[in-house]
């Protein structure tokens, strides 16, 4: 580019030589004027265009900046603009909002106070004036602790204490407070904080119900139960009384009355002697006499008996049932035996042990086993059969059972049938005095269990009765507890 701008200055008088410099792309040119006899004179300079682009482009700018700025206060402005209506919309709602609330806390039906943690009431609504008697004015001028009732005073003073202090977070109590005439007003209360922030507590917001009307039921039901209890221990002391008066009276009765019993047969032994040879209507007289003596005989034994159950000082320890079932049995079968009778025994290889005064027991057992034989006379075989069951695999209860298919009885009459002196079957029927299943039950309850009956006229009767079990068993009876119910043989 150099040579040729030589050239053209050396063959022209004058021209003009335009380059753009590489390294910053401005167009520049080169002028030269050469007169006669004159050296050469050059003129350097930036073409019209490279002057004018700088300036074209910073005008740009301007105009660029001008109308982003333009954009940029206009969307500010209508964001503000938002804003402000938005904020304007807030504190409506606020305001509404806050009428809400004092319309609400006024008209509610349980008292609603807020309280400064000064201790000082700021606000307090209708229910709570009406609740204790005081105007607003009174009740804005009391500490809040003041209004306990004495005995209760210190007590909400400090678990205020520990609310403010952040050692509670609410507090949820009863309490009694005085009413402006004196009487006392049960409320359950219950206080929350209104922290400013978190560490900062503000005021304390108060939720007040009056329970006086519940408290006075309470108070006229534990009333009420404290005097029927004062009378049912009267009354069990007067019954405990009578009961001890009527055991002492049949205890020395029965005992008084076979003297003269056994004075009266042997008088009838003795007359007989001395008559020498009576006739058969004497002798049948006399066998009558004789009857009744035993049976007056058997009457005292089980009065005795009976008085005993009750009276006789409870030894209890583990018992063999198994062991004391194949005692009683023993005795029985023989006397069975000695009256030609078949008896089919069927019972349980094994038997738990459970918790229970033995001779007592065996009492019961006798009692049981001696109705299962004297009921199934006229069966041939008489059945009886002794087996338990357990409710469950953990049960502290074991349930026995003694069936067999002997005359049986009519379940309306289930009802008496341990009552003493009460029968389901005549005398002429089955022999007995009717106090027997009575000294059963009384035995069995005193032991911790009871006794119940399931029978068919003619098919026979199944006795149950449960005992505290010694150790925990294995369940072979149903779902409700009760011993498996076999059908009569």
């Amino acid at each position: 580019g150099v040579s040729q701008f030589l050239q053209d200055a050396v063959a022209t008088s004058s021209g003009t030589y335009e380059y753009t410099q590489p390294r910053d792309g401005v167009v520049r040119y080169i002028s030269w004027l050469r007169m006669k006899q004159q050296p050469l004179i050059l003129m350097v300079g930036l073409s019209k265009e490279s002057v004018l682009a700088p300036w074209k482009l910073r005008a740009q700018h301007r105009i660029a900046v001008a109308v982003a700025a333009c954009a940029g206060m206009a969307l500010l402005t209508l964001t503000l603009i938002s804003y402000l209506r938005r904020l304007q919309r807030s504190r409506a709602d606020l305001q509404d909002l806050e009428r809400r609330y004092w319309s609400s806390m006024e008209h509610s039906t349980i008292g609603v106070a807020i309280a400064s943690t000064e201790g000082r009431w700021q606000h307090v609504n209708a229910a709570l004036v009406r609740m204790l008697g005081y105007s607003s004015e009174e009740l804005l001028a009391f500490p809040y602790g003041s209004l306990a009732a004495p005995g209760y005073q210190d007590a909400a003073v400090a678990a205020l204490h520990d609310l403010q202090s952040g050692r509670l977070p609410v507090l949820d109590r009863e309490t009694c407070l005085v009413h402006q005439d004196g009487h006392p007003v049960w409320v359950t209360i219950h206080v929350s904080r209104l922290d400013d922030s978190p560490g900062r507590p503000g005021n304390l917001l108060f939720h007040l119900r009056d329970i006086t009307e519940r408290k006075k039921a309470q108070q006229a039901v534990l009333d009420l139960n404290n005097e029927l209890e004062r009378r049912v221990e009267l009354r069990t002391a007067e019954l405990s009384r009578v009961n001890q008066d009527l055991e002492a009276f049949s205890y020395s009765a029965a005992h008084d009355l076979r003297g003269p019993l056994d004075r009266l047969a042997s008088f009838v032994e003795v007359l007989i002697r001395e008559v020498g040879e009576p006739s058969a209507a004497v002798m049948r007289r006399v066998e009558s006499v004789k009857r009744q003596v035993r049976h007056m005989t058997a009457l005292i034994d089980d009065l005795l008996a009976l008085a005993g159950s009750t009276r006789a000082a409870l030894h209890v320890t583990t018992v063999d049932m198994a062991a004391l079932v194949a005692e009683v049995r023993e005795q029985l079968q023989a006397d069975a035996e000695a009256q030609l009778r078949n008896v089919k025994w069927i019972v349980a290889p094994s038997m738990p042990k459970v918790r229970a005064d033995r001779a007592l027991m065996r009492e019961a057992l006798v009692n049981l086993l001696g109705n299962a034989l004297k009921y199934t006379r006229g069966r041939d075989p008489a059945i009886i059969e002794v087996g338990f069951g357990a409710a469950s695999a953990d049960s502290t209860e074991i349930f026995f059972f003694i069936r067999d298919n002997g005359a049986g009885f009519d379940m309306a009459g289930v009802t008496d049938l341990f009552l003493p002196f009460r029968r389901l079957h005549s005398v002429s029927e089955f022999e007995g005095t009717g106090i027997g299943l009575a000294i059963v039950q009384r035995i069995i309850e005193r032991n911790g269990g009871r006794i119940w009956a399931e029978a068919v006229p003619g098919a026979g009767a199944t006795f149950s009765f449960s005992l505290p079990a010694a150790e925990a068993v294995a369940a072979t009876g149903d779902s409700r507890g009760e011993p498996p119910v076999l059908a009569p043989a």
